[in-house]
């Protein structure tokens, strides 16, 4: 039998997870999906969490434009330059840079670095499922027709 102590101590935590849950500092849980390399230091992580790129040196805090399965975001660069995006570079991963696609590679905090032009460019980092995501909800849909078809077959032979 459980004791009051027990009991107030089980609520207490019931509420710490609960409350904890919306102190989240990113949203979308992203702090569960990052690499090591994120997460090495403070600054690296603190960067990726204020949306700080790095272009010639400089830190830039950029506001992102974020649609279902891509982040865009605008950069002004004075000349050529690689731009270290606070996007983490996952495997199926793809960039365009003013609507071309683009080659990128990881920087050091395992985020999206890319070349840009000299000018204002549009930045859009996407993320593209493999053919296996597609593949699986193949599956899962015929299934579930399958389901449908034998039940709907099994309460007819027993209604006669």
């Amino acid at each position: 039998m459980p004791t009051a102590h027990s009991q107030r101590h089980s609520s207490a935590c019931a509420d710490y997870n609960y409350y904890n849950q919306f102190n989240y500092k990113i949203l979308f849980g992203a702090f569960d999906y990052m690499p090591k390399s994120s997460l090495t230091s403070v600054q690296k992580r603190n960067s990726l969490l204020m949306h700080q790129a790095y272009l010639n040196g400089k830190t830039l805090t950029l506001s992102p434009l974020i649609k279902a399965n891509q982040i865009s975001y605008q950069v002004k660069s004075e000349k050529a330059a690689d731009v270290d995006l606070p996007v983490i570079a996952y495997k199926h991963t793809t960039v365009s840079v003013n609507g071309q696609k683009h080659a990128f590679r990881r920087g050091n905090r395992g985020t999206v670095v890319v070349g840009l032009k000299r000018g204002q460019n549009t930045v859009t980092v996407g993320y593209k499922a493999s053919p296996v995501f597609y593949l699986s909800i193949v599956i899962s849909i015929l299934s579930w027709l399958a389901l449908l078809i034998y039940l709907v077959k099994f309460k007819a032979k027993y209604a006669q």
